[in-house]
């Protein structure tokens, strides 16, 4: 998650808690929540992107490595 997402959040967290006179819980809660969102270990689309293609170029090679082995097991079983 980018320090832009981030600060998106904590500004509508931030917002929400001075609209409702909850000042007090602001520096607690922005913490909490930013320990939590960094263990989730998110990905930037960028990352995402490239390993999408390596996976999409994986399973091609798997297909063609299965299709290999289906015309093996035929020249066999025709002899």
């Amino acid at each position: 998650m980018t320090t832009t997402h981030f600060k998106q959040i904590q500004k509508s967290i931030s917002d929400f808690l001075d609209q409702n006179n909850l000042q007090n819980l602001k520096n607690p809660l922005n913490t909490l929540i930013k320990t939590k969102l960094e263990e989730l270990n998110f990905v930037t689309f960028e990352e995402f992107e490239t390993q999408k293609k390596v996976l999409e170029k994986l399973q091609e090679k798997l297909r063609i490595l299965e299709k290999r082995i289906h015309q093996f097991e035929q020249q066999n079983v025709s002899k």
